[in-house]
């Protein structure tokens, strides 16, 4: 069985930063997805999807929500920036991947 899960690209910078400061945690929003693009792509178990996750490029971002219209790809933004009806509506997750590198 093939579960659909969303990659969104961002038009913008996006992103959350992590960092120690005095021993505690501390998170700094980069950019908050307003506008970009969809595509909606399949995957069948944990593999293809850390295959998945490693791909992601910056900007990128999954959702495990997919188009009401059950479209595979489009643009997506806000309702706010939504211009003529003409991008697709979305639930977007506030769930955003980023890729762990070793510092």
């Amino acid at each position: 069985m093939r579960a659909p899960i969303t990659v969104i690209t961002a038009s913008h910078s996006i992103g959350k930063r992590y960092e120690l400061e005095a021993g505690q945690l501390k998170k700094t929003t980069l950019g908050e997805l307003w506008a970009g693009g969809y595509e909606v792509r399949h995957v069948s178990g944990l593999l293809e999807l850390a295959d998945l996750i490693g791909s992601l490029k910056p900007g990128q971002a999954l959702s495990a929500s997919v188009p009401r219209d059950g479209s595979e790809s489009g643009e997506i933004t806000t309702k706010k920036g939504r211009k003529n009806g003409s991008v697709a509506q979305m639930a977007v997750l506030s769930v955003r991947a980023r890729r762990l590198t070793a510092s």
